[in-house]
């Protein structure tokens, strides 16, 4: 049993530290199961709810930042609902956490 504990633990722990933390800018926001508009919509999110983003797009942007490229930002971000699903944000209603630079440039 407290094997078992461990590894749950091991494996969820691990993935929501790479995650990026973002907070919801508009009034509100929809969580699409796929990647369009017109997906069936999830849930939705209030402005200034607290929202996890998939850590993918931090180490994509500090990856085209060493190449010397410009980032442009995704449509959509990868996120979970409160039932645990793949979801996903419009990436112009969120302001990502980087706790860096990347911040200030996010609103511009």
């Amino acid at each position: 049993m407290q094997k078992l504990f461990f590894f749950t633990i091991l494996l969820f722990g691990s993935s929501l530290s790479y995650s990026l933390e973002g907070v919801v800018v508009v009034p509100q926001t929809a969580f699409y199961l796929n990647e369009s508009e017109s997906a069936e919509i999830s849930e939705y999110r209030l402005q200034g709810n607290v929202v996890f983003i998939h850590g993918y797009y931090n180490t994509l942007a500090d990856y085209l930042r060493f190449e010397n490229k410009d980032f442009k930002q995704t449509k959509f971000y990868k996120s979970i609902d409160r039932l645990g699903r793949l979801v996903y944000v419009k990436a112009e209603d969120i302001l990502i956490y980087y706790d860096d630079t990347r911040e200030i440039e996010q609103l511009r």
